[in-house]
């Protein structure tokens, strides 16, 4: 069943720009992480250029010593491009597990039709939930990490590459759903159904966020979308889900 998969969309869309609340949380991990790579990225360069800058005086003659070192310059530029695409979502997706749960918890009570908590009410949400958020996140980005890695070793034979696709769509989908899925403790063999009652909604819709995260900057944005999208469709499917009895 699939009738939620588009509305959903709409929705989580307005809801991200009509509340300056769940933007304004969806913008604070977003920065954190900004500041913390342009940080690691100023100290990887300043280091290493520095130590290659000694090196390439002591050992190449001057002539060839700025071919060598804007050689050296581009090489670190494409490995730390690299380096960023691969741990950037995993980072800003611990560093935002307690924002995020307080963004599907905004989102479900503005979906229910109740008032939300004030932005001080808000804070002291995330506080409260900060440990468990980040303990929660990193056994999940573990999970993830271990399941990727599976799904990346069936890629490497093209007739079980869709397989990989479909893992990775479905993870993705269940990282963003598990915020609405933890706060309302709903047990494994729920969760299992879920998965098995929207199956092609999760990996149609896991798809495409996985192709959006994988665009520089534009998967910044992706991040905070995906909890809203989620929580909405979550919302929106809660009442085919069994064990949910609100």
């Amino acid at each position: 069943e699939m009738k939620h998969m588009i509305p959903s969309a709409f929705q989580a869309t307005r809801l991200m720009f009509k509340d300056k609340i769940i933007l304004a949380l969806s913008m604070v991990p977003v920065a954190i992480g900004v500041g913390l790579y342009i940080g690691m990225g100023s100290w990887f360069y300043s280091s290493i250029l520095g130590w290659g800058d000694t090196w390439i005086k002591g050992h190449v003659s001057e002539s060839w010593g700025v071919v060598v070192y804007y050689l050296l310059f581009s090489i670190l530029t494409v490995l730390l491009f690299f380096i960023v695409n691969w741990t950037f979502v995993l980072i800003v997706s611990i560093l935002a597990s307690p924002f995020n749960d307080a963004i599907s918890h905004r989102v479900e009570k503005i979906l229910g039709g109740e008032t939300p908590e004030s932005l001080g009410g808000t804070f002291k949400r995330i506080l409260a939930n900060a440990i468990f958020s980040f303990i929660n996140q990193i056994k999940k980005v573990a999970f993830i990490v271990v399941l990727a890695s599976l799904g990346l070793l069936l890629s490497l034979f093209p007739v079980l590459a869709p397989i990989s696709m479909i893992i990775t769509a479905v993870l993705l989908s269940i990282e963003f759903m598990d915020y609405s899925w933890s706060r309302h403790d709903i047990p494994f063999s729920a969760c299992k159904t879920d998965v098995k009652n929207h199956l092609i909604e999760y990996i149609l819709t896991g798809g495409g966020f996985a192709t959006l995260i994988a665009i520089p900057v534009v998967n910044l944005f992706v991040l905070p979308y995906g909890v809203i999208y989620y929580t909405t469709l979550w919302t929106n499917n809660k009442k085919d889900l069994i064990g949910y009895s609100k």
